[in-house]
């Protein structure tokens, strides 16, 4: 019979690290990516097509909102990735389907943010390119797709901010 030796040849040495790689390495594969690769300029701006409200048009325009109005909050959504949103479609899927593994396998927020949501690493430049501009973060979602950022007036009577013209919507 053979002596075991605490060198690293037992047996079961092979098994534990097969069954590390199959608990924890999965979560790294599915953990999403960072998708901001460079400094955020201000000089460097575009326009974002489809993410405004389909009622907010030129004939239901009022005119710019008052300087007295202030607003709590602004909510920033965080769009996922083509991938992450394919992942998240096939996972809702299986989620309503009677058989699959993942039938009524509900996530935490936690879970979904390490599947769906933004990196740690983006995350952590958005809020600090929010800060720099002299917003304050007033929540981040535990699923990480979307930051809530504290308003001040967006104008003054005196001084208005052309970066952020507000208007008012009759609808």
């Amino acid at each position: 019979m053979k002596a075991w030796r605490s060198s690293g040849d037992c047996p079961t040495k092979g098994f534990t690290a097969l069954l590390f790689a199959v608990c924890f390495l999965p979560a790294n594969a599915i953990a999403q990516q960072n998708r901001i690769t460079n400094a955020i300029d201000n000089l460097q701006r575009i326009t974002l097509h489809g993410h405004v409200h389909p009622k907010a048009r030129i004939d239901n325009d009022r005119g710019r909102i008052s300087p007295s109005l202030g607003l709590s909050y602004v909510t920033l959504a965080l769009a996922q990735s083509e991938s992450q949103q394919a992942d998240l479609d096939k996972l809702l899927s299986e989620q309503q389907t009677p058989g699959s593994p993942n039938h009524h396998r509900w996530l935490a927020p936690e879970e979904y943010a390490q599947r769906f949501g933004a990196s740690d690493e983006d995350l952590s430049k958005i809020t600090a390119w929010l800060q720099g501009q002299g917003l304050t973060i007033a929540a981040i979602a535990r699923g990480r797709n979307w930051i809530a950022v504290k308003m001040a007036r967006p104008t003054s009577p005196t001084r208005p901010n052309p970066r952020c013209l507000l208007r008012s919507q009759a609808w």
